[in-house]
This record gives structure tokens, sequence and C-alpha cells, in this order.
């Protein structure tokens, strides 16, 4: 088990006012540049306020230590006129991601200014969970029957180099997904990277959201696929209007029936959108690699643990891990955790079948995760958790000082796995 760790200082702003070019903010950084500690240990955070770059001599602030902001640790107030830095040295006792959280100053901001990680090594899944693998491949099976996939050459993305195809799966004659199929133009058998987008208005190009290097040149096949049901548009704008008409709702009224849900369909797209491309005499099926970040990255593990033909997956900051009730004292993965989610049992008895941690550990390929300790998307705890719980090798890229982001050293590291498990 491999880990990679960055230093801990964050810049965060913490606005007086709104439109102000240079309110004060803080600046937080933990004793350790990993910021990692065992059960027991004491961690200390330092904080600096600063306006136009000058230190601040009055002021006052609480901070609070928090479990994805939903369980209070501890909380200290200071007077920046007894001291700036302030300085805090805190006891961690629990395994877990523990944020540092500014939430009351005299100059109007609040916001997460440091974080540390208390042996995230034994952040585990609850030990009773439910096996969604019997639904999904009785859904994988009927869909099949459903779907027929056609093809269509896009020369505006072909050049001498490369021919570039838009597939559509049609299923039942009624919804329709879409996905853009790039390959060397010439002959022979080439790996396959398949993308899945991130929350937002998905792909209108053959351009791959993660990861961002264009691997065609370097003779693999690219499959971005989008799961929302309308057609690439030819603009970023109109793009955008057609995924306005759903943007507000598709991913958090999952309702009563799993069949239902607007990502069961879209995960049984994504099955067969590989399966067709796998059986291409184009393709090299021995190689297979899922990528994707956010909503892409959940929908990856779900698709690395009911899609046999995937030989590897690559995740950042991954949606989808951990529902569970039981996991109690930590902020759930997305989307459960966005507002205006709903939150019936109902809905909890739909999310069970796309719950990484229900899926980990049929994930039996090599995986490479990120989390970012910032992080209240897609937050780090449950992605630990999942994390560990994958059975196969594994990697985990620590972003101590991140939030819900992509950074370019993970880029680096993922471009380096997606090599190697295309060889």
């Amino acid at each position: 088990m491999k880990r990679r760790h960055m230093g801990s200082w964050l810049l965060v702003l913490l606005l007086a006012a709104q439109g102000l070019a240079a309110a004060p903010r803080c600046t937080g950084r933990m004793d350790r540049k990993n910021a990692l500690y065992q059960p027991g240990e004491t961690a200390k955070v330092t904080l600096f306020w600063s306006e136009d770059k000058k230190p601040l001599a009055e002021g006052a602030f609480t901070v609070a230590a928090t479990v994805d902001g939903m369980r209070e640790l501890a909380r200290r107030s200071f007077d920046l006129a007894q001291g700036n830095p302030a300085v805090w040295e805190l006891p961690l006792n629990e395994p877990g991601i523990v944020q540092f959280e500014i939430v009351e100053s005299s100059f109007g901001g609040k916001g997460v200014a440091a974080a540390a990680a208390i042996a995230p090594d034994k952040l585990a899944l609850p030990a009773e969970r439910f096996d969604p693998l019997p639904f999904w491949q009785k859904a994988r099976a009927d869909f099949k029957t459903r779907a027929t996939i056609t093809r269509r050459d896009l020369p505006q993305f072909s050049d001498a180099g490369r021919k570039t195809e838009l597939l559509v799966c049609e299923v039942g004659g009624k919804e329709k997904f879409y996905a853009f199929w790039c390959r060397p133009a010439a002959p022979g058998q080439y790996p396959l990277l398949v993308n899945t987008p991130s929350h937002g208005m998905g792909p209108f190009t053959p351009a791959l959201e993660f990861p961002r290097t264009d691997f065609v040149p370097e003779g693999v096949m690219t499959l971005a696929v989008n799961i929302h049901r309308f057609p690439p548009q030819a603009t970023a704008a109109a793009q955008k209007a057609a995924f306005d008409k759903i943007a507000g709702y598709y991913f958090c009224r999952p309702g009563t029936s799993i069949e239902d849900y607007y990502f069961t369909a879209a995960v049984l797209a994504i099955q067969e959108f590989i399966d067709y491309v796998a059986q291409q005499p184009e393709c090299d099926s021995r190689h297979i690699v899922a990528a994707g970040s956010s909503q892409g990255g959940g929908l990856t593990l779900v698709s690395a643990a009911i899609n046999p033909k995937i030989t590897a997956a690559a995740v950042n900051v991954p949606a989808f891990c951990d529902f569970s009730p039981a996991s109690g004292v930590r902020m759930k993965g997305w989307p459960v955790s966005r507002s205006g989610f709903d939150q019936s049992a109902e809905t909890a008895q739909v999310m069970r079948y796309f719950d990484a941690g229900n899926l980990a550990a049929a994930i039996k390929v090599p995986v490479v995760f990120s989390a970012g300790y910032f992080d209240r998307v897609c937050p780090a705890n449950g992605i630990y958790a999942v994390y560990h719980a994958v059975p196969g090798e594994k990697s985990m890229y620590p972003m101590p000082i991140s939030a819900h982001v992509v950074l370019p050293g993970y880029l680096a590291v993922v471009d380096e796995f997606i090599r190697k498990q295309l060889k």
C-alpha cells in the first residue's frame, strides 16, 4: 500500500464582506508536513490572520475541531491582541480526518483552515453490509436485451492520426445515451481508457475530463461517456443549456424504486458501451482502465465492481463512498451529503445499490484513489473507509490541504498508473 503526502499549508479566504478586494484571511498550518498523527498524539495547528499581507493585531475568532463539520470534538476562542499567530495544541484520539474550522470571527468569515489525519488506515466501514451485486448482475442482463448501440463518424474530431465516432445507446426505444469513441487511425489493436464525467453537463467533445492527457497519440483508445440523455451539442453554451434543464434535480431524487433512479440506467449504459467497444476488433480487451473524478469517480468504482472487463481504475475524490447510517459520526458521501437530497428511508434503500462501501469487496483490480482532507462534497473519511475495504492492489494520494479538486500532482500519478496498466 503506497501513500504520498503534500505539504500542509492552506490559504483560506474568509471574507469580511462581499466585494472587498483584500479582506482578512486566515492561513492554517499543521505542525507536520503530512498532517498525519496516531491516536493519542497531540496535533498543533497554527492560525495566522492577515490583511493586505500585514498581520492583524486585533480581532477575535473561534475555531472548532470537527469530523466533517458534523461532530464537534472541541473548540477554542482566540483574541489576536494576545498574539498572532494563534496556536492550538489538541490531543486527538479517534481515527479519522479532523478539520479545524473557523466557526466565528469578528471579521465575519468562516471556513476550514487546516486538517489532520489520525490513523486513517484504521477507518473502516460498518461490519454489516448490503450486497447489491445480484441486482446489478440481473439488471445488466436485462438491459442488454433492450439496448441497441449504433455508431456515427465524426469527421470534425478525426484526422490522419485518429478516428472518432459517436456511439448511441438506445434503450427500449425510449432513452438514449451517448459516448465519444476515439482511437488511433492506424490498423491494430489498442487498449481502452474509459472516462465517466463528474457532476455537470458532460462531454460535448471527445476530450477526457479525467485524466486530462490525450492518450490517443500514445496508442490508446478512449471512450468519453455522458450519463445524460441528451445528444452532445455543438458548443459549450448549448451543452450547458441542455444540462440546465435537469441540473437541479437529477441526482437528488432517487424516488422509491432502484429501477427508476436516474443513475441506474446510466450505470447500465456505461457497462453496455464498455462491452460494445471491448468486442470490436480494434480493442485489446485485456487492458481496459476506467477513470473518473467526483461523480465520475463513484460511477467508476461501481463499474469496477460489476464489470469484469475492467482491468484497473483511477478515481479522484470519488462520490458514492459510504451512505450507511451506521457510519453516523461522519458525513455521508455525495450525493446523499448534498442539501436538497431526499433523506427518506425509502431513498436510503435505493442508495444502497450505489454505495461503494457495499461494492468495495467486489473490486479486485488495481485502483488508485485520492482524498482531500478539506472536502465536504466527497468527504475523505468515507473515501478512506472504502479504500481500506478494497481487497486488491491499491494506492492512496492524500491531499492534506485540499478540498474538492483535481491536483496536478495527482494527475501525473494517474497518467503514470494508466500507462503501466495499459501496457
